[in-house]
């Protein structure tokens, strides 16, 4: 696999999460990005 392989092979899976988190996000009311994770979600509780 060459380098141009791989670089396309990573813009797919990319481009495909992009599509899926728009294809969903109006659903949701919070958009929450930690250090490991990012979630949508309706409802947040934070704690401090």
């Amino acid at each position: 696999m060459s380098a141009d392989d791989l670089e396309n092979y990573e813009t797919d899976l990319e481009l495909g999460l992009y599509r899926e988190y728009r294809d969903v996000v109006s659903l949701f009311s919070y958009v929450v990005e930690t250090e490991r994770r990012f979630y949508l979600a309706n409802q947040v509780d934070l704690q401090v």
